[in-house]
């Protein structure tokens, strides 16, 4: 018996054995290779309002801010600001004590 098509009617060349997942884009079931995926948005942690390379504020509070919210008090931030700087400044001015003089 002669068969109809070369591949079986598979249209796997070169692929191997792939997984299957959900689209994002349609969420059907296609293959890993051929799904569409969902792109990494980056979005303002205080207003959810998308973020683009050049307008994307990183805090120390570990949060990503747009333009509005990239100031501290702007976005309520739990980072303690003032005792970082004073422990800042107890390492860069260590306490200098005057040298014992012998008594006279």
């Amino acid at each position: 018996m002669t068969k109809k098509r070369r591949n079986g009617g598979r249209n796997k060349s070169g692929r191997g054995h792939v997984n299957f997942l959900r689209c994002t884009n349609c969420a059907r079931c296609v293959p890993k290779d051929k799904a569409i995926k969902k792109k990494n948005v980056t979005r303002c942690n205080f207003c959810r309002k998308k973020t683009g390379l050049a307008t994307t504020y990183t805090c120390h509070c570990e949060g990503t801010f747009c333009a509005i919210h990239r100031y501290a008090e702007a976005h309520q931030c739990p980072y303690d600001y003032k005792s970082t700087g004073r422990k800042l400044l107890e390492a860069a001015n260590p306490v200098v004590t005057a040298p014992k003089l012998p008594k006279i």
